[in-house]
This record gives C-alpha cells, structure tokens and sequence, in this order.
C-alpha cells in the first residue's frame, strides 16, 4: 500500500467523505482527492494532522509501518457501537412484531403505540451507538434500521390517504388492512426503501 492507499483507507474506515476530512484538516476536497489519487504528498503539518485524527503513527502514513497492536480504547468503543447497533435492529424488528401480534389480537391504539415505544428504543441505541464510536455505520445496516422503523408511520399515512380517497375512516393499524391501503403502501414503501438504499450507498462511497 502507497501513502495515498493508506489515507483512503483510513478514511474510509472512519466512515467519512472526502470533504468531512478536508473540513477536520483545514484543507480542500481537491487536496485530499489528489493524496488518495497519488498527484500529491501531504506536507508535514498535514502528515501529523492526518496521524493524529486517525489515531496512527507518522511511521504507518508514510512508510506503512504499524506499530506493536494494543486493544485501545476506540477497540472497545467499536465493539460496543457493533453490539448497540445490532441491539437496535433486534428492537426494530421486535417493534413490528409485538405491534402486528398485539393489533391482530385487540385491534386498538395502544398495540400500535407500544410497538413504536420499542422502536424508539432501538433508535435511541442507535444514536448512542454513533456517538460512542464517532464512525458512519455501514450503510446497509443504517438502511435496514431506516426501513424497520419507517414500517408502521409510512403505513399509518397510506392508511390516511385511503380513507381521504373513501371519505371514510379507516382504523390505524401497523400492516394494510385495506385494498387502497396495501396498493398505497406498496408504492410508497417500495420507493422508499429503494430510494434510501441507493442514497446512502451514494454517500459511503463520497
């Protein structure tokens, strides 16, 4: 590996873009674009602001040498972050089955409620999660979170725009229980998980 290898190696580890690290390093996104694609060497200031960001030595920036490995406290905030994270898509799927389950039994708001009070949970542990690690989350897993949580309110609105287009109510419920509803749902859903996924894969890969 070449300096520039190693610098979008840690950059990319760190879940950042290019212009995140131009921010943190005072510098142009062009400049760190052209040390990721060889046409530049950081200078020294930058080599030591670079060491120091990403937690490495001068030594493994320019000559790939790493030192003796240590567990350091960033080693447990990852593993910590990992296991919140992964709580958090439990939560989320938990979430929907004790909603679907509960509403299926007692067909009322509190079933509906108390799905989204457990997915609230997992939320909160994801944001934790982030804040404990100070890394992006790979993208498919913050894709999975967003189309778990997104379940019950996006199904929630077709249920409003099924009723507006009956000039009826329909029960709020976590799953379609109406045609309308399931062929809105179907739309809507579809889009979004379609849309979010190819956004954030767009911004992991910047």
């Amino acid at each position: 590996m070449t300096i520039s290898d190693r610098i979008q190696y840690l950059r990319k580890t760190k879940g950042i873009s290019q212009e995140e690290l131009a921010d943190r390093l005072g510098v142009s996104r062009q400049a760190v674009s052209k040390w990721e694609s060889e046409q530049s060497v950081p200078d020294p200031e930058k080599i030591v602001a670079l060491s120091e960001y990403f937690e490495v030595t001068t030594d493994y920036l320019l000559k790939g040498i790493e030192p003796p490995a240590a567990a350091s406290a960033s080693d447990y905030a990852g593993i910590w972050a990992a296991v919140l994270q992964t709580g958090s898509v439990f939560f989320a799927v938990v979430g929907l089955l004790c909603a679907f389950a509960s509403w299926y039994d007692k067909q009322d708001g509190a079933s509906i409620a108390g799905g989204l009070i457990i997915q609230a949970v997992g939320v909160a542990l994801f944001f934790i999660a982030g804040k404990i690690s100070k890394r992006r989350p790979a993208y498919l897993l913050c894709w999975l979170n967003l189309v778990l949580f997104s379940f019950i309110p996006l199904n929630l609105l077709c249920g409003l725009l099924a009723g507006l287009c009956y000039l009826s109510f329909i029960p709020p419920s976590p799953y379609p229980i109406d045609f309308l509803q399931s062929l809105f749902f179907f739309l809507l859903y579809g889009t979004f998980c379609i849309l979010s996924l190819l956004f954030l894969k767009r911004r992991a890969c910047k």
